[in-house]
């Protein structure tokens, strides 16, 4: 009679776990998502492997990760507004990084988009939003919440320089009184000096690349396109960093989405700090003809680049794990993701403009949270947004390119589908001095000639 009595009370015991776990996953959750432009497995793997990012092999241990599969062209632009809204370039409308207007290239908008973007869709249901930094989302949509635009940290840089410009950049974050708040914090930051490239290379443990190349090859660094923006663009990132910090414990969300353009820009020049004889060895490989790369080459590029790359993914990981420390707390789900990765081939290493027959190098993906499968999953940028729907126990978009990743999960949710229309289309604010700062970004990048 006893032990009936203790089965009976431990299938009550699992019976009740299960049903709490079926009730929590019918709830709606608050989702992370942290954009993380260029991170690659194969650079971040070799690390793991040396005991370099111990934080990194903790988050994928605990998630359902994959390779991120991605599509061609691999323009940041395109697949990250991609990855917001669940849809091909031909659907949502971004097809590139710009038009042109009376001989002058033009970057696209927000206004160009055809379909709405994730953060829409959640504001559609009453739900709240913040979105920091996310490509193509100026001029912001005025939903429930906030969005700091992707050419905000772009005019902090011609204000905190020149404050009569103060007015002129208000519509680059939704609500427009956020801006004089973010202003405020980043001021402080600039007076103390604390927002120059020499303060920020020293809090974030960031080598001084410029410094680096000087003595390295004895040339004025400003040879090098990337090079020239770097300071500009390890700027972009701190205010980036600070902005989504501080929303991060001001704000109240169920979606908070944060993008960094780091480590990809360093990618595109970084092998320039390989180990002298083995950058000539490999640069001889890439140029002579007849000579073909490897598997094995790609795979000793990878160890010997990712030790390269290691400060720039050492410094993400703090801000990766400040919003992980906060979405645990909140029993939240995580995404950290990529757009691409990078590979070497004969026209050599990059996402970009490489050999016809080279596939587009898969980004990165880590699902965190309660009731997460802890495996390898196959997984592509269109399934993003269909996931994060999923979750929140919303209706998939009927049009969406991807699919909800339910293998990332032990639960199983009923799936019902909706076609979602764009409700409020932002207007057209041309801005000829941030245009101009954008496009001359593009080319250091080698992305417009």
């Amino acid at each position: 009679m006893k032990k009936s009595l203790v089965i009976i009370f431990f299938c009550f015991l699992l019976l009740s776990s299960f049903q709490c776990s079926r009730e929590n996953a019918s709830e709606t959750p608050k989702i992370y998502v942290i954009g993380l432009d260029g991170a690659d497995w194969d650079i971040i793997d070799p690390l793991i492997k040396k005991g370099e990012l111990n934080f990194f092999k903790k988050l994928k241990k605990e998630s359902s990760w994959a390779r991120l599969k991605t599509f061609k062209p691999t323009l940041s632009a395109i697949i990250w507004t991609s990855i917001a809204t669940g849809k091909t370039m031909d659907k949502h409308g971004i097809g590139g990084w710009f038009y042109n207007k009376n001989g002058k290239k033009v970057p696209l908008s927000n206004a160009d988009k055809k379909v709405p973007s994730i953060w829409e869709i959640n504001d559609s249901f009453g739900n709240i939003s913040t979105v920091v930094n996310w490509f193509v989302t100026a001029p912001p949509d005025k939903i429930k919440g906030i969005i700091v635009s992707d050419r905000f940290k772009v005019a902090m840089n011609q204000v905190l320089r020149n404050p009569d410009k103060f007015k002129s950049y208000i519509n680059t974050v939704y609500p427009g009184k956020l801006y004089s708040r973010l202003y405020k914090i980043l001021k402080e930051d600039f007076d103390a000096k604390n927002l120059r490239y020499a303060k920020i290379i020293q809090s974030t443990n960031i080598p001084d690349y410029v410094e680096q190349y000087k003595i390295r090859y004895n040339e004025n660094f400003k040879e090098v396109v990337v090079l020239k923006s770097w300071k500009r663009f390890v700027f972009y990132d701190h205010i980036t960093e600070k902005t989504t910090e501080y929303l991060l414990n001001v704000s109240e969300q169920n979606l908070f989405m944060t993008y960094f353009r780091m480590p990809d820009v360093f990618m595109h020049f970084g092998s320039l700090f390989l180990e002298e004889g083995y950058l000539n060895y490999i640069n001889n490989k890439i140029k002579k003809e007849g000579e073909i790369i490897t598997l094995e080459d790609k795979k000793e590029f990878e160890v010997k680049y990712s030790d390269v790359v290691c400060p720039i993914l050492k410094h993400k990981e703090k801000i990766v794990e400040k919003i992980y420390n906060k979405a645990k707390k909140e029993d939240a789900y995580i995404l950290i993701l990529s757009d691409h990765g990078f590979t070497l081939d004969k026209k050599g290493y990059d996402h970009t403009g490489l050999s016809k027959t080279t596939p587009p190098p898969d980004g990165i993906l880590m699902i965190l949270g309660p009731d997460v499968a802890k495996k390898e999953i196959k997984a592509s940028v269109y399934d993003i947004a269909p996931t994060i729907l999923y979750l929140m126990n919303k209706p998939i978009g009927s049009k969406m390119d991807g699919k909800p990743l339910v293998n990332a999960f032990i639960f199983k949710k009923n799936i019902k589908y909706k076609e979602y229309i764009k409700k409020k289309q932002v207007q057209v604010e041309s801005s000829p001095e941030l245009d101009k700062k954008t496009i001359e970004e593009l080319k250091s990048l080698g992305y417009i000639k």
